[in-house]
């Protein structure tokens, strides 16, 4: 298991979940990764913003 630090501190960004992944949009790209790799999701900017899935999600797979 790989356990990443994941900071949303730059720029505004939405998240959410699709087929068990995290999807992350910004105005740059879009990109998707497994939720049972991320440990940590630190969210410092005023202008992310998330579904109620990525929490349960995240929660399923032991992330903080």
């Amino acid at each position: 298991m790989i356990d990443r630090v994941v900071d949303f501190s730059e720029r505004t960004t939405r998240l959410s979940i699709k087929n068990s992944n995290l999807k992350v949009e910004s105005e740059l790209d879009t990109i998707t990764g497994p939720c049972d790799e991320i440990a940590v999701i630190v969210i410092a900017h005023r202008q992310v913003t998330f579904t109620s899935a990525v929490i349960g999600e995240l929660a399923d797979a032991g992330a903080m």
